[in-house]
């Protein structure tokens, strides 16, 4: 997820992301049940652990810290930079 993406106006998007990550998680758990699996244990495995991996970039100073005005040593930055990651 390119977190710069949901920057608007100036603040994070909470809505869109949280909005974008719910439909990538839902795609992501979909392949797993449309892939080819050559190894039945493999396919065993991944239906019951169902695997998924979703990263995250562009929280840095150049990029997302920028358009929203907040100093990285703020007080505000260290909240900010939790909450796309707390549930």
């Amino acid at each position: 997820m390119c977190l710069p993406q949901f920057v608007v106006d100036g603040a994070f998007d909470f809505e869109g992301f949280i909005h974008a990550t719910k439909t990538l998680a839902r795609n992501l758990d979909r392949v797993i049940d449309i892939t080819f699996y050559p190894v039945e244990e493999a396919r065993r495995s991944n239906v019951r652990h169902r695997p998924v991996g979703i990263g995250v970039q562009g929280l840095h100073v150049s990029t997302s810290r920028a358009p929203l005005r907040v100093r990285l040593e703020s007080h505000s930055s260290h909240h900010e930079r939790r909450l796309p990651f707390s549930g």
